[in-house]
């Protein structure tokens, strides 16, 4: 059930990072770059969060075929 969760919370943290990079596009469409810049960052934040889950994932998987 671990797996499932996991990918689920790494999903929500991809469609948060899409939510953030949609944000930064509007932003620098108004032309206000200091905000943009900050949706970027935290865009990318989000996307490494995501990774992370989805490597706990793998990491757990072949530490279970090792054994």
């Amino acid at each position: 059930m671990k797996k499932k969760e996991n990918k689920i919370i790494a999903t929500l943290y991809y469609l948060t990072a899409i939510c953030f990079y949609v944000t930064m596009i509007i932003y620098f469409v108004n032309k206000d770059n200091n905000n943009a810049v900050v949706f970027l960052c935290l865009g990318s934040v989000f996307v490494c969060l995501g990774s992370v889950y989805l490597k706990k994932d793998k990491k757990k998987k072949e530490h279970k075929l090792q054994s």
